[in-house]
């Protein structure tokens, strides 16, 4: 099972089906002709939607804390940014990134501290979108750099 093809589904009578790519099997004696579950015909783990990975052995390093206790300081969210960039010296020079610090990743950028922006520094912010979710946030930013995602950004943000 490469892709995690098969899912499970209730059946209408209660019993339990498998989606096995596009046909949905039901145990004998089931009728019925639509599940319970999710209408995509996409198989589970396809494309860019598939769950983030988290080591086994270490589980708390694909984990952040969405909140501190009182004792730290207070409730803090922790929070993800999509940011949009446009070269100042080169306009027609865009860029789209992924930070939980904007503040600093801007200035890295400003700086010359990543190879891909350091050579149309230095850079304005136009416009940040943030996100609670970090997988929504990454979904969005991996959005932002596919071909329909560049059309609604060309049309919406810039």
């Amino acid at each position: 099972m490469i892709y995690g093809y098969s899912a499970r589904l209730e059946c209408p009578c209660g019993g339990i089906g498998r989606r096995a790519g596009f046909k949905i099997l039901y145990p004998r004696g089931c009728v019925g002709s639509s599940p319970t579950g999710g209408t995509t015909l996409r198989p589970a783990g396809f494309g860019w939607l598939t769950p983030l990975r988290v080591s086994r052995t270490e589980p708390h390093l694909g984990r952040r804390s969405v909140a501190r206790s009182f004792s730290e300081g207070g409730l803090e969210n922790v929070m993800y940014y999509v940011y949009l960039l446009r070269s100042i010296d080169f306009p027609d020079q865009t860029y789209i990134g992924f930070s939980e610090d904007l503040k600093t990743r801007l200035n890295d950028h400003n700086a010359g501290k990543s190879k891909h922006t350091a050579k149309f520094a230095p850079w304005g912010l136009v416009s940040y979108h943030a996100f609670a979710n970090e997988r929504k946030a990454r979904e969005f930013d991996y959005y932002l750099k596919t071909g329909s995602g560049k059309a609604f950004a060309n049309k919406r943000f810039w």
